[in-house]
């Protein structure tokens, strides 16, 4: 197989994972709140979608590399 002139050069190809999917080893997942607050985390990016009929805000902390997220109506109710 002959590369045509290309002896003793390199190239470097970098893969990158399509925009719609998070990279590999990064945190997906869902969870739902017990208020019915649903928690999704993809890579890096956290949403929080308020449950059916909830109009309130959220607190969000990375605590010792958990991630906590608490409705502001939720929040008297913790100790």
């Amino acid at each position: 197989m002959s590369l045509g002139g290309m002896r003793g050069a390199a190239s470097t190809i970098t893969v990158v994972p399509p925009p719609d999917r998070p990279p590999p080893g990064a945190a997906t997942g869902a969870v739902t709140l017990i208020t019915g607050d649903r928690v999704i985390v993809t890579g890096a990016s956290v949403r929080v979608e308020p449950g059916p009929g909830r109009q309130t805000g959220f607190t969000r902390q990375v605590i010792e590399g958990h991630l906590n997220v608490i409705p502001y109506d939720a929040r008297p109710l913790l100790a």
